[in-house]
């Protein structure tokens, strides 16, 4: 796998300085876009400045795509909800009539309570991810939000969580999927996977020792995919975490189940 160099990176960094694209939230990811885009290329045998102008060709193009990907997304969004909230309305009506039915014939036994939990669950426990990608009781050492970052010293907001876990520590995906990038992030993710779970859910597996899947590659819940580093960005080895909803990154830890 072809890794850009530093002064390959400088590069990459000047132009987006010089589209003033250098600074706000969307700075890592427009350079880890970059970054890959040329790596991708360069691996079919081409030399770094062709590569570069190639991957600036389609930039725009991408960006597009990706916008209209995110009103797409927001659509959806709402369709989700209110599909939602109609199989709760559902489950409350079902209850009513029920418990209507058990009045007026005193004769039939209730049904069991135990038939009316799968509606419900399907409201509460449809959404992947499904699992830590982590096992047995990894100790989380920073949350989501808000925090002051280890390196830089000032306060930024924090993506995902971070795991504390030895190095070679196995990464499991934590829900069905499609891996959609696995690529590396020098000043950032370093070595980092991104799984597709469906049109609302991704999950972000970073600062890995290694990875063991392609893009491309469909994965099962608890599919082992990398393992723990610290490459990139990074004081120790640890894993961050990230789960990412109709293209907003969201608390991990509201999705963390035995």
């Amino acid at each position: 796998m072809i890794q850009l160099n530093e002064q390959q990176l400088f590069s990459i960094e000047k132009i987006l300085e010089e589209q003033g694209l250098h600074d706000g939230p969307l700075k890592e990811e427009l350079l880890d876009h970059l970054c890959c885009q040329v790596e991708q290329a360069m691996e079919g045998g081409i030399l770094f400045h062709q590569a570069l102008r190639q991957s600036l060709d389609t930039f725009q193009e991408d960006e597009m795509k990706e916008l209209q990907q995110h009103f797409l997304n927001n659509s959806n969004q709402k369709r989700s909800i209110m599909m939602k909230v109609s199989l709760f309305a559902l489950s409350v009506l079902l209850l009513v009539v029920i418990s209507f039915n058990h009045h007026e014939t005193l004769d039939q036994a209730p049904p069991p309570d135990h038939e009316l939990v799968p509606i419900i669950s399907h409201v509460l426990l449809a959404d992947p991810p499904t699992i830590s990608p982590l096992k047995g009781d990894a100790k989380i050492t920073s949350g989501f939000g808000m925090r002051l970052h280890p390196i830089h010293k000032v306060k930024k907001q924090h993506k995902g969580i971070d795991f504390k876990a030895a190095m070679g520590t196995p990464v499991y995906a934590t829900s069905d999927g499609v891996v959609k990038k696995v690529g590396i992030m020098p000043k950032g993710y370093g070595q980092h996977i991104i799984i597709e779970h469906d049109d609302h859910f991704k999950t972000l597996y970073a600062q890995l020792s290694k990875m063991d899947v392609k893009v491309g590659d469909e994965v099962k819940r608890g599919d082992q995919i990398g393992a723990v580093g610290s490459s990139g960005m990074s004081t120790a080895p640890h894993l961050h975490y990230e789960v990412i909803k109709d293209g907003v990154r969201v608390d991990p830890e509201e999705y963390l189940r035995p």
